[in-house]
C-alpha cells in the first residue's frame, strides 16, 4: 500500500489491489463469501490508513477465526473444508453492517486518544 500509494498519491489503488488479493487467498466458493471477503478487506484497508496501523484489523480478524474456529469444534465439524469464501448471503449481509460499525468505532477511538496516524 505504502509503495502503490507514494507512486498514485492514493491508496485506494493499493487498498483495492491488496483487498482482491486477500479474498482470492480464500478461495473462490460461493458469490457471496468472496463479495464479504472483499468488502470486509476494503473496509479494514480504510481501517489501516486512518489509524496508521494493523492493530485493529489484526484483532478482528483473530477474534473472527477464534469465533470461527470454536463454532466449528463446538458444533463437531472441524473436518469441514469450507473457508469463509463459502459464507452464505447471510452472512455478507450482516457484514454490511459490522465491517463500518466496527471500523468507525476504531476509528473514533483512535482519533480520542490522539493517535498518530503517520510516522515522523
Amino acid at each position: 500500500v505504502q509503495v502503490i500509494g507514494r507512486v498514485v498519491r492514493s491508496p485506494w489503488p493499493a487498498i483495492v489491489l491488496a483487498s482482491l488479493l486477500f479474498a482470492l487467498a480464500h478461495g473462490f466458493g460461493e458469490l457471496s463469501g468472496f463479495l464479504l471477503l472483499l468488502y470486509s478487506a476494503l473496509w479494514w484497508g480504510w481501517l489501516v490508513i486512518r489509524t496508521g496501523g494493523l492493530e485493529a484489523v489484526i484483532v478482528l480478524h483473530v477474534a473472527n477465526n477464534v469465533l470461527a474456529f470454536g463454532l466449528a469444534a463446538g458444533f463437531g465439524e472441524l473436518d469441514d473444508s469450507s473457508t469463509a469464501a463459502d459464507a452464505p448471503w447471510q452472512a455478507l449481509v450482516l457484514e454490511l453492517v459490522f465491517a463500518p460499525l466496527y471500523c468507525l468505532t476504531m476509528a473514533k477511538i483512535a482519533e480520542r486518544r490522539g493517535i498518530e496516524r503517520v510516522s515522523p
